[in-house]
């Protein structure tokens, strides 16, 4: 990764041991998706930058020696700035917890640091703008530039009617994305990957098996085409993307590319956190500021095959 950009976890690196930098480092290790973010810092809150649409074409014989036949056109560039927007918030432990149970006050402030980080997780993907920023599918929606990159057609998912993964769905999705440009990997719903993992087994007549070599019976492999498999839950074990799309029973396959010229994210600054204050009601809070936000920088970066059936 440059070194222009680093991931959540790797800036609270920078800071002191404490109860901040413990906060940030909660909230950075509560979903894998947060952790692969790398983040520009943007100081004005404003984050820019320029997406290749179409690349010049060079033509004529003198195209390999600058000859005067040489003729070439020029590359298609689109501008997009995105403002960050505010995550994080208010952390409330009550003083007779404090008091009473104190073993219990980290458990209970990390629990409410891992629902900010959810909120945050959530609009990477179904974030429309306002308050929260672009996700992915608004991008893949509505911008003309990302109109390939979902799979369609030839036993693809519809509206109306959930489609069984198969392994040339997923091989066509792996073709839409420049996954050897930074690091890749699949994220979707318990069912889904479920289905991930019963191809990488071989298990039904119409799939070849994925796997060399020997494992145990009931080995879930983590992987597909070498791409890691992201499940995406909270901490009860709770899909957080929908699964109810369509027909009402189909979900969505999701593969990202995240580097900082792929799919990247950016910050005003390291979060802010203020510890131990108190307010009139007698409790003891803590507050975590974060402006930022994320998107595809580059056309690649992104894919998905929707309504993938979830039974």
């Amino acid at each position: 990764m440059p070194n222009g950009a680093l991931t959540l976890s790797e800036s609270a690196k920078n800071m002191s041991p404490g109860g901040e930098r413990a906060i940030i480092e909660t909230y950075a290790t509560s979903y894998r998706l947060i952790e692969k973010l790398p983040l520009r810092t943007r100081p004005n809150g404003i984050d820019k930058w320029n997406l290749e649409t179409e690349l010049p074409y060079a033509a004529g014989s003198g195209k390999r020696n600058l000859g005067a036949n040489f003729t070439s056109t020029f590359g298609q560039t689109h501008n997009f700035n995105q403002e960050a927007k505010i995550y994080g918030g208010r952390v409330e432990i009550d003083n007779y917890i404090v008091k009473t149970n104190p073993g219990t006050v980290g458990q209970n402030r990390a629990s409410q640091i891992k629902a900010q980080a959810r909120e945050f997780t959530i609009d990477t993907f179904e974030g429309t703008g306002g308050t929260a920023f672009r996700g992915v599918d608004d991008w893949l929606n509505s911008q003309p530039e990302f109109v390939n990159q979902t799979v369609i057609g030839n036993n693809a998912g519809t509206a109306s009617a959930g489609a069984t993964l198969s392994g040339d769905l997923l091989d066509r999705l792996i073709d839409k994305c420049a996954t050897g440009a930074g690091d890749a990997c699949f994220v979707g719903s318990q069912a889904v990957m479920r289905k991930m993992f019963s191809l990488n087994r071989g298990n039904t007549v119409a799939e070849y098996n994925r796997v060399t070599g020997s494992g145990e019976v009931g080995d879930r492999f983590r992987t597909y085409g070498g791409i890691e498999l992201v499940t995406l839950v909270d901490g009860k074990g709770i899909d957080l993307l929908s699964t109810t799309l369509g027909d009402g029973n189909s979900s969505t396959l999701y593969l990202m590319v995240f580097g900082e010229e792929m799919y990247s994210g950016m910050q005003v600054s390291e979060p802010i956190v203020r510890m131990n204050l108190q307010d009139e009601t007698s409790s003891n809070f803590s507050v975590m500021e974060w402006y930022a936000n994320s998107a595809p920088k580059a056309i690649r970066s992104v894919g998905r095959i929707q309504f993938v059936s979830e039974s």
